[in-house]
């Protein structure tokens, strides 16, 4: 197979197979006259597929990392051994004409050490896709929220032409091809805020006569930021609010797990930090009685006793040659993918956590209770199990009242002795809770939003996990965030208009009126944008690092190629696309 034609400015690519070449004898005209009608019938077939149901293509960008990687760099992280992929893209088609240095550098998403001497390695390619094109075309199935869809790249509207063909980048005289995530669909007004999407409907109605139907999906159609103040507003209101118009928009489980990126590994710690207390990520509560074991990978709590004993994460980020002492951080929407020589370019706190451990239950009493916590906020939600019977409820906690979310609680496997893998997510304001890959809850219990966003000194601890009097083990601890979706289109990506020494340190926030007149709850960017009739709003998983319906407008469904459905190539990475 060879390497598809490079794109100009495009997301993805098509790839096209050569016929392959050798020579066939031929003894007879008849011999010679069924081998061409052969190929022709091949030829014809392939282009019959290839036109109306299926077609692979190429992915050149970053745009979508990590759901789906473009050209880039494979990293061994020298100081934890964690493998990470590092974006090449500028390298191997540098866009716009401009000239780019090679990926010398990235930083890892595990321990945050810096890996050097990038140059000297070959970048790969990016991930091969099969894209469906007869869902759409023949109304098998309607385009749908969440979906991966390759489009023809609408073009830029005319304040932003910046020396393109009025109608956007072209190769060949064909527009790209792009691939995103449909998030919009035709009616609706999303809304962008604290990293989650909002939808409303009736707000706004497509205007049929407007002055140029064929350009409804430049900005100035999509009625940018006119709904900024309610998005505001409705993101801390209940769901029965009858003034409430935006809803959060909710991923189903499997969704949610294909959307989590790493916070930490404990299985994966860094080297040069074993040891060192200050950087322990996972930490008794002081007095408790966990203890660490094989190099802190494992904790055991040894039971007996009657109080709720806890180990509690914390994010500890090394600082250069651990000149400053670390401190707990609050979790950000960092992206190693993005990290080209030592680039960071977003800064987001993100408080959609998702926490997994393995649990081995060795002994346990009627009054043995296990408790996963994660915080969001002025919030602390905790699945609460006995030991005894299994039972599990869900519970709200802040640091005035407790309060059960499930009415009843319901049956888990964690009874008794044994060995089990669990896995605890906060996101989209639902809390899902897996035990041995079983969803205990359904699709999760939904919750009303607090009165007021943003973290709090809960967040210097996000996930902690609890112990009352049984003999616990747990271990493969991993802490994961939910994909952040920057208000900003690409750039910095930076969704706070505040210094990083002020937004990153709980203790300094009381310092934000001297900066301004507003709370510091209400300094993070909002976007809405109202999608047309007839057009999809999509945008980049990679949000920080990518051009998408922020930028330049919606897609006209005309232009809609396909669904996205796998990963055929590289092997390690093959799989359905979610």
């Amino acid at each position: 197979m060879t390497p598809p034609t490079p794109s100009l400015n495009g997301e993805v690519r098509s790839e096209v197979r050569p016929a392959a070449a050798g020579r066939t004898a031929a003894t007879t005209r008849d011999s010679t006259h069924d081998i061409l009608e052969t190929i022709v019938f091949v030829v014809v077939l392939v282009l019959l597929l290839k036109t109306f149901v299926a077609e692979a293509f190429v992915i050149p960008t970053g745009s979508m990392a990590t759901t789906l990687l473009g050209h880039h760099k494979e990293v061994a992280c020298p100081a934890c051994g964690q493998v990470f992929a590092v974006n090449c893209s500028d390298e191997v088609e540098p866009q716009n004409g401009r000239v780019f240095s090679p990926t010398e550098s990235a930083i890892c998403p595990n321990c945050r050490a810096g890996v050097a001497g990038l140059s000297e390695q070959s970048p790969r390619t990016g991930d091969r896709v099969l894209v469906a094109k007869f869902l759409y075309d023949s109304g098998v199935r309607r385009p749908q929220r969440h979906d991966v869809v390759v489009f023809k790249f609408p073009g830029y509207p005319p304040e932003r032409v910046d020396g393109y063909p009025r109608s956007g980048p072209f190769k060949n005289h064909s527009a790209m091809n792009y691939i995103k995530r449909l998030v919009g669909l035709p009616g609706e007004t999303i809304g962008i805020y604290w990293g989650d999407l909002y939808v409303a409907e009736g707000l706004h109605q497509s205007d049929p006569h407007a002055p140029h139907p064929l350009e409804l999906h430049w900005p100035q159609y999509t009625y940018a930021d006119k709904d900024v103040e309610q998005l505001r507003r409705d993101a801390c209101r209940p769901v029965n609010d009858p003034n409430r118009h935006f809803t959060i928009i909710r991923k189903p489980p499997a969704q949610v797990l294909a959307l989590s990126r790493l916070v930490y590994d404990n299985d994966q710690q860094a080297k040069d930090l074993i040891g060192l207390a200050a950087y322990q990520r996972w930490v008794p509560e002081a007095g408790h009685r966990w203890q660490a074991i094989d190099e802190m990978r494992r904790f055991h709590h040894p039971g007996g006793g009657g109080q709720l004993e806890w180990l509690r994460y914390r994010h500890v980020v090394r600082s250069p040659n651990h000149t400053e002492a670390p401190r707990p951080r609050l979790i950000s929407d960092f992206m190693a993918y993005n990290t080209v020589n030592g680039r960071s370019p977003s800064a987001n706190w993100v408080g959609d956590l998702i926490l997994e451990a393995e649990v081995t239950l060795s002994d346990v009493s009627p009054e043995s209770e296990l408790r996963l916590e994660l915080t969001h906020g002025v919030d602390r939600f905790q699945a609460r199990v006995s030991l005894a019977t299994g039972n599990c409820s869900l519970w709200r906690c802040t640091d005035k009242s407790e309060q059960p979310l499930t009415a009843s609680p319901v049956a888990t496997p964690l009874a008794g002795r044994g060995t089990h893998q669990v896995r605890f997510a906060n996101v989209d304001r639902r809390l899902i809770l897996w035990v041995d890959g079983r969803l205990i809850f359904g699709d999760g219990l939904a919750y009303d939003p607090p009165p007021v966003l943003g973290p709090t000194e809960n967040d210097l601890h996000p996930a902690s996990i609890g112990v009352r009097g049984g003999d616990v083990t747990v271990a493969h601890l991993r802490l994961l965030r939910d994909t952040y979706y920057t208000a900003s289109g690409s750039g910095d990506g930076s969704d706070v208009s505040l210094t990083p020494d002020i937004w990153w340190n709980v203790a300094k926030w009381d310092e934000v009126p001297a900066f301004s007149d507003r709370p510091l709850r209400e300094l993070v960017a909002a976007r809405t944008i109202f999608v047309q009739a007839g057009h999809y709003l999509c945008m980049g998983d990679n949000s920080p690092a990518s051009s998408d319906g922020r930028d330049w407008g919606l897609v006209p469904q005309r232009l809609l190629l396909g669904r996205a459905l796998l990963v055929y190539y590289p092997f390690s990475r093959a799989g359905l696309i979610r």
